[in-house]
């Protein structure tokens, strides 16, 4: 009986002590052998010297209540570090959920910084589409040329040019000019407007060698530009003009 208290003992202090790290695994398989070891010896001797005689009742349930009290007092041990781990795990749960959540409101928060910037930059964009319209509504209409008309005549070639503005409305002054740009012989004979327009004695000008000829005059209303140009034979022509005209080259033959 004595041998198993004795090596119950040894064996509750060794494992507090392993559980609580301060005894390495061969210290405490030592002490378990110890305490496997004395139990025997103690149990083959069959009693102890450790109690006088007629306090042997006594002293034995006095070493009882203290082997139990040391088992207790390393049981509590054991629960105390127990708990105190589980708080240490509650702890770092709690640090953890709470960096999350700082985490995921700091990701929330880019987001809404992203959408906000993407409005700024879909607001500039159709601001910059509107000031496009308004800048196009603004500027003055661009000529083009919508047909042209070649005749043979008496005096040699009959060009009549008709243009579009791009927007409908009135264009005012205009001026033309045209030029011969190959090495024929050809002259140009007569450059004139035609339809409802107002004209001066300065609106036609023409060269002295008759390559080159310049017309201006004022347009009414919403009429259209429309010039008749005559050479005098086969040649190639440059026409440009007001209203940004692109110069457009023709082939009079």
């Amino acid at each position: 009986m004595w041998g198993l208290i004795i090596g119950i003992c040894i064996g509750a202090i060794a494992i507090g002590l392993r559980v609580d790290g301060k005894l390495n695994e061969k210290w405490f398989i030592a002490m378990l052998l110890i305490a496997i070891g004395s139990g025997l010896v103690i149990a083959y001797f069959g009693k102890t010297k450790i109690f006088k005689a007629g306090l042997d009742g006594f002293e034995l349930e006095t070493f009882r209540e203290d082997v139990n009290s040391v088992k207790q007092e390393a049981i509590d041990e054991l629960n105390t570090k127990v708990e105190a781990q589980k708080e240490s795990v509650n702890l770092l749960t709690r640090t953890a959920n709470q960096v999350n959540e700082k985490l995921e409101g700091t990701i929330a928060q880019v987001s809404d910084q992203e959408k906000s910037i993407a409005s700024l930059i879909e607001s500039a964009s159709e601001a910059e589409m509107k000031l496009q319209a308004a800048l196009q509504m603004a500027a003055p209409p661009k000529l083009s040329l919508l047909s042209k008309e070649v005749n043979k005549t008496e005096q040699g070639y009959s060009i009549i040019l008709k243009f579009k503005p791009s927007k409908l409305q009135p264009l005012g002054r205009v001026g033309f000019a045209a030029k011969i740009i190959d090495d024929s012989d050809s002259k140009i004979i007569d450059f004139w407007p035609t339809g409802s327009f107002g004209s001066g004695k300065d609106s036609k000008k023409i060269s002295d060698n008759g390559k080159e000829a310049r017309l201006i005059y004022n347009l009414f209303g919403g009429a259209l530009p429309q010039v008749k140009l005559i050479t005098s034979g086969i040649c190639k022509i440059e026409i440009s003009g007001s209203h940004e005209l692109t110069p457009i080259v023709l082939e009079i033959n």
